[in-house]
Order: structure tokens, then sequence, then C-alpha cells
């Protein structure tokens, strides 16, 4: 399997009578019911067959991560806490005067203890999203109150507590301006007509304009990606402005595959510019590719494409550098379809 991990969930109701021993209690039956060995092949086969199901295996990566993270977001709703834990640190005779101790830090959603140890010292490192550091604190006097030495040490990463960036904040201020933009152009529609008429164009518009920018602000760091999104947006936002505003097809004739085309062309340059790895780019210049030679072809069996020259032209171009890829760089090409697709 690729990526396994095993966890188990251990919930306690507290009551105002709910004492730490009898937590302890609760945590110790359910670790003892949850790892067993019939419990943990169970979960093994149910990962095993969702590895191994061929419908899955042929659904693109880009299709699966949001349905992973929309499901990671509502199953993790019931969770308070997460607690890691790494085990035994081994090293080397020879580098043990050298290492003081072993720290582990992961991120999280909501609060995360991780521990490990290594020689004669135990590290708890927490992490959390929560503001105040209440809940360490009854920790730490919760081990004291138990005799546990310990020593407490809050980090210093660069950057720790500094203020938010300053792109966060433009792109805050841009969101405000477009809900401003709608409110006041659907008022004076209102006020003017008594009636929602021009202003719903301005307001959807105005959407249209932020989704494009959110795109752009959340993927910034992946230029190759980033194009992929603003694509797809822009030829769905099309077809229903096109639509919506009485069909003249206009979005199939030409920004559909002169989309397409800007495109596969622009990322030509910027793998060429940023010197990219086949790994990096393979996989968005067949998406690219795939796009600008499908959905015209498609649209020209349908016989919804009225001037031909413009999807043509993108299908040829298309079709050129998927071929290309196929003769020039098989062994990548290969290796990304089957590390995406997971065949």
């Amino acid at each position: 399997m690729a990526n396994f991990f095993g966890w188990i969930e251990i919930s306690c109701y507290f009551q105002p009578e709910t004492t730490f021993k009898d937590i302890l209690e609760s945590v110790k039956e359910q670790f003892k019911k949850e790892l067993s060995r019939d419990v943990i092949a169970a979960k093994l086969n149910d990962l095993v067959s969702l590895e191994k199901n061929p419908v899955l295996r042929l659904v693109p990566l880009e299709i699966k991560t949001p349905f992973l993270l929309a499901g990671t977001t509502l199953g993790g709703r019931s969770i308070t806490a997460i607690y890691s834990n790494v085990g035994i640190i081994r090293m080397p005779e020879e580098y043990r005067e050298y290492i003081q101790r072993f720290g582990l830090f992961a991120s999280t959603d909501s609060l995360q203890l991780c521990s490990c140890s290594f020689g004669d010292e135990m590290v708890l490192s927490f992490t959390s999203k929560i503001p105040n550091g209440n809940i360490e604190r009854n920790f730490v006097e919760k081990l004291k109150e138990e005799q546990v030495s310990c020593e407490v040490r809050e980090n210093d990463f660069p950057g720790q507590k500094e203020e938010r960036k300053q792109p966060a904040k433009i792109f805050e201020s841009f969101t405000f301006l477009c809900i401003v933009l709608a409110v006041v152009c659907n008022l004076i529609d209102f006020l003017a007509n008594g009636h929602m008429g021009w202003a719903w164009f301005v307001t959807a518009g105005a959407f249209c304009t932020w989704l494009m920018v959110s795109v752009a602000y959340v993927k910034r760091r992946n230029l190759l990606k980033n194009e992929m999104w603003q694509l797809v947006i822009v030829a769905v936002a099309g077809v229903l402005w096109d639509v919506l505003t009485g069909w003249r097809g206009w979005s199939v004739d030409y920004l559909l595959p002169l989309g397409a085309l800007a495109v596969i062309c622009s990322m030509w340059v910027i793998t060429a510019v940023q010197k990219l790895e086949a790994a990096e780019y393979m996989i968005y210049l067949m998406e690219a590719g795939a796009f600008g030679g499908v959905i015209p072809v498609i649209l020209l069996a349908a016989g919804v494409v009225t001037v031909l020259y413009p999807s043509l032209i993108c299908v040829c171009v298309s079709f050129l550098m998927l071929v290309w890829l196929f003769l020039f760089k098989r062994k990548d090409t290969v290796r990304e379809i089957q590390k995406k697709f997971r065949v």
C-alpha cells in the first residue's frame, strides 16, 4: 500500500462526577478492544480493498483530493485532539553524545500531542490552533500532581509569532471590495429602477473575478496547477455566461479552444523558465492536452461548434503535444500515469 498509516478513535463522555481514574480505565478498555488482532486485520483489509479498487485507481488524483479533504473535514468535526506516539528513537552509539533530544511536531486543525523518547528523556510536543495555552498548562499541572518530573520549553520557530503576511491582507481587502461592489450596484439598481436588472451581471462578474483571484492566490506556489484550475473555471463560467445571456456559442467557438491553447503554450514557457523536472510538469501537460483535445472533439461531434478553426487547431496542437510526450518522454509519462492513477 502507498502512504499507509493506522489510527484508533478513543472517546470519553464526561460527567460532573467523572474522575481522572475513570478516564484512564475507559481509555485502557478501548485500547484493549481496538488493538486486538482481529480489529486491526479488518481495518487493514478495508484499506487494502480501497487501494486495489480498479474504479478508484482510475480516478485522477486531482479529483480524489477534494473529496478526501471534504471527508477529512466532516469526519474530523467530532475529534477534539489527536495523539501520535513515535516511540523509542534509536541512533548509532557514536552519535549519542552529539544528540540531546528528539522532538516531533505535526500540523493539526485542532490540537495534537506527539511523543517520542531518546535515551532517558521523553519529549511531549503540543501543536494547536487554539489561541491560549490552558490545555497545555493543565496537562503540565497534572503531571506535577502525579509527581512526574518535567520541564516546559516553548518553541522559538522563526515567524511563529509574526502577524499575517501582506498577501493575506491584500486578498481579504479584495474580497471585501468585491462584496461592496455587488451590494452597492444592487442598491443603486433597485433605487433607480425598482427592480434588480443589470446589477445581477455586475454581481456575477464580481463573483467570477473573485473566484479566479482566489484560486490564483491559493495555488500561487504551483503555477501549472494554477493554470489548469483557471482553465476549468474560465470554461465553465464562460459556458454559463453564454447560456444565461442568450446562447450565441462564443464560449465553445472561441473561449474554450483559445483558452486551452493559451494554457498549453504558457505551460511550456513556465516549464522552460523555471527549469522544472519532468515529474513537476508532466501531469499538468497531460491534463491540458486531454482538456484541449477531448472536449473540443466532443463538442464538434455533437454539432455545438459553428466556427471550426479554433477548435480544430486546439485539437491538433493538443494531440501533437501528447504524442510528443509519449515519444520523447515515454518513461516519465508512464511513471506519472502510474503514480497519479495508481495503475
